[in-house]
């Protein structure tokens, strides 16, 4: 029998309505109304038949939405990229926008990265991860772009993301970015109370300090589209 969140997920406003109806008669209660209104919607079908296609519509809402977002973000790339620049020391350096997403929190993970090399170069990333909370989802994020990262043979790069934890983490780990790069140390001392988050810190940490050059800059969400439309679109996907 599905439970009422999933009956609740998946009803429409005009069955949420008629559920309502049915409980001021005082025959039903809150879930055994709803569960008679949608049953009389699925018809012979049966409800699990209607579950199953409202989660699919539900799936292509989201993915509609994330291509949408997506596509806007495409417009202002070149904005953001330029904005970004001011930052830059010189024209050889890398950018990267990352981002990661949890849904429900904790729940499914996406990954959404893209990298912009100085002469135009363009990688993205979009990945479905194992389940986790946010800041895991933030991780994953940050050192899936530090890796595709060095793996192009990048040494100098600028990453924004709109995690403060995992900025700030990284940022305070290394005593800030010097002119020079990033200072090259282990940290000793836990940071996360959390042992997955700890891991997940250091693991990043030493990725960070195999570059020449890294800058880590927080940015808003709403500056971070790109990232952020290529994890909600890899949640989607099968792990």
């Amino acid at each position: 029998m599905p439970t009422h969140d999933l009956l609740l997920s998946i009803a429409f406003k005009a069955e949420l309505k008629q559920s309502h109806r049915l409980i001021k008669t005082g025959e039903f209660t809150e879930e055994s109304a709803l569960q008679r209104v949608l049953q009389k919607q699925a018809g012979e079908a049966g409800l699990d038949a209607l579950i199953q296609q409202r989660q699919v519509i539900g799936q292509k809402r989201i993915a509609s939405s994330a291509l949408r977002q997506q596509q806007k973000s495409e417009r202002s790339l070149r904005r953001q990229g330029s904005a970004s620049a001011d930052a830059m020391t010189d024209g050889r350096s890398w950018q990267a926008w990352f981002d990661g997403s949890a849904h429900p929190n904790p729940g499914k993970i996406g990954i959404g990265g893209v990298l912009i090399g100085p002469d135009g170069q363009r990688t993205e990333i979009s990945q479905r991860m194992p389940d986790g909370d946010n800041n895991e989802a933030e991780f994953h994020a940050l050192q899936s772009v530090l890796l595709s990262a060095l793996e192009l043979g990048v040494d100098q790069l600028h990453v924004w993301g709109d995690s403060r934890v995992v900025i700030d983490a990284i940022n305070n780990a290394a005593h800030g970015i010097a002119s020079a790069g990033m200072q090259k140390q282990k940290s000793t001392v836990p940071y996360f109370p959390s042992g997955i988050l700890q891991t997940h810190f250091l693991q990043s940490l030493a990725l960070a300090s195999q570059f020449k050059e890294l800058h880590l800059h927080w940015v808003p969400r709403e500056k971070n589209v790109i990232a952020d439309a290529l994890s909600q679109a890899a949640r989607l996907k099968d792990f």
